[in-house]
């Protein structure tokens, strides 16, 4: 049998042994300076590495004992003399034929090349396909090629950590990319590394946007104050994470409230620290906290003009009823009359406080739990006027309504017609007598504008433009010297806004006033 010589081993072996002798002999080798003997033979076979040597003409001379366990042979003498490409290295993992000629290990032999591989398999004594990375080396010796060194190790775990790993970060790669929450990735300096699509759709800008920007640029400044010295404590582990609400400026310039938890981590002790956000959009949350904020304040505004209200003519029937009294005793029919009269007209004033109360108490309660649907606005009309008919015709007014037909809106029933009829009651007082009101609905593209004008007294600029103040009740005098509580046209305004509609008001004093809402059209 051909004795190969020389096998040169690199790093790739873990022996750490360079030039080798194996020869049938006993390659015991001294050491003078020490008198320490070496088997190298012994020592290849301690290698964890399968080595084998094979001739010019591709056949086994040699194959230490992790060579034959890794391939399921009893020793090497299943393997001295034998064709390794054709007994170990004949087919691809997918059991396609594998060529001597296209064999990259015979190119090792042929061309005197070194070769790297990690994507073959070796063949087992059994049949079943061993994934390997090996290195061949050519051997010379002198000036003339004689063979090869191959030498290996089984992959098999390696490829299955790497399946499994691939899968994990497919597994979150797909959650980062698909989640409901923005996710982006800040590095110590505070300059973004990466950023899901939920969170790019957040804030307007593409991520290589993103990558030039500073957090500064992104963050409301005073909430970036508040932000710092909690990113300080992630980086010194004071903490492990943090929760806040802040802001975040769009492109467009437009704030977003969002609620971000962010963390701190490290990859290793070697790279720099970096932040991960989860970032909810709460703008809704906070819209409905600032219009609860804004309510809350109106009502007690409201409540603290309406105990003054009702608290003086309440206070003027008690004195009157007093005074009417002791009149009785006196029997002073025309006094008495007179203050019949006073508290006659200072009850009416309370009575339609108190209905503008619990109009407005109602729609408290609306406004909780209220539902726009589909309604027939007509229908809602007709009713308004039904309930104004006795006090226009206690005035001598007309009324006209001009509306189309199967005219329809999205909105609440109830709420509708309070507007309406808090409107047709205000054209009246307003009304000089024999004059006419006019009640008008248009649609356009996507609203319905309803328009109630009078033709009576007007109003001037200053009471026009603080007529919706919820600050202050704006009370005045009707043509017939009507009393007036303000909170209906107040309460007719949060109404529409809260059905997604507005209000205005046109007036000219001694001439007439027009109000006109909006409401939005059905979609049929």
């Amino acid at each position: 049998m051909q004795v190969l010589k020389y096998i040169k081993m690199n790093e790739f072996t873990k022996s750490g042994v360079h030039q080798l002798i194996i020869s049938d002999q006993d390659n015991t080798t001294g050491h003078t300076e020490t008198g320490l003997k070496f088997n190298y033979r012994n020592i290849l076979d301690t290698i964890t590495e399968g080595i084998y040597a094979i001739s010019k003409n591709g056949r086994c001379v040699y194959a230490n004992s992790a060579c034959c366990r890794t391939l399921g042979f009893s020793s090497d003498s299943e393997l001295l003399g034998q064709n390794m490409h054709r007994l170990i290295h004949h087919s691809h993992a997918d059991l396609t034929t594998y060529s001597a000629d296209s064999c990259k290990i015979g190119k090792a032999i042929l061309e005197g090349i070194e070769i790297v591989a990690d994507d073959e398999v070796f063949w087992s004594k059994t049949g079943i396909a061993i994934p390997v990375r090996y290195h061949a080396y050519p051997q010379y010796e002198g000036k003339h090629l004689i063979g090869a060194v191959v030498s290996f190790y089984d992959i098999s775990d390696e490829i299955q950590q790497k399946k499994l790993l691939e899968a994990s970060e497919n597994k979150f790669r797909n959650i980062f990319a698909n989640a409901h929450a923005g996710i982006v990735y800040f590095n110590e300096k505070n300059f973004t590394l990466s950023a899901n699509p939920e969170f790019l759709d957040l804030v307007q800008y593409s991520l290589e946007e993103l990558r030039t920007m500073h957090v500064t640029d992104l963050i409301v400044e005073d909430d970036w104050n508040r932000e710092e010295s909690l990113r300080k404590e992630l980086i010194n582990a004071e903490r492990e994470s943090y929760s806040m609400e802040k802001r975040y400026i769009r492109k467009d310039n437009t704030i977003v409230w969002v609620v971000s938890h962010v963390s701190g981590f490290k990859e290793n002790q070697d790279t720099p620290y970096n932040f991960v956000a989860v970032v909810t959009d709460i703008s809704k949350r906070k819209s409905m906290e600032l219009q609860l904020k804004e309510r809350n304040e109106s009502m007690n505004k409201f409540i603290s003009i309406i105990s003054h209200d009702l608290r003086n003519p309440v206070g003027s029937i008690k004195s009157l009823a007093a005074l009417m009294s002791e009149e009785l005793s006196a029997g002073d029919m025309d006094a008495i009359r007179e203050y019949v009269q006073l508290i006659t007209s200072q009850a009416d004033h309370t009575f339609n406080l108190l209905i503008n109360l619990l109009d407005w108490s109602k729609s408290q309660v609306v406004f909780q739990k209220f539902k726009l649907e589909e309604i027939e606005l007509s229908d809602i009309i007709r009713e308004s006027v039904d309930h104004i008919t006795l006090m226009a015709f206690n005035k001598s007014l007309k009324i006209n309504v001009n509306y189309p037909a199967n005219l329809k809106v999205h909105a609440e029933k109830n709420m509708v017609a309070t507007v309406l009829r808090n409107l047709l009651t205000n054209a009246i007082k307003f009304s000089y007598e024999n004059s006419e009101i006019n009640l008008v609905a248009i649609a356009d593209k996507k609203n319905i504008v309803i328009s109630v004008e009078d033709h009576g007294s007007g109003m001037s600029a200053t009471i026009r433009d603080r007529l919706f103040d919820s600050g202050v009740l704006i009370t005045t005098p009707g043509t017939a010297n009507e009393n007036g509580t303000g909170l209906g046209l107040l309460l007719s305004k949060e109404i529409i806004e809260l059905m997604g509609g507005r209000i205005w008001v046109e007036s000219e004093e001694k001439k007439g006033t027009i109000f006109y809402f909006t409401l939005r059209k059905a979609h049929t």
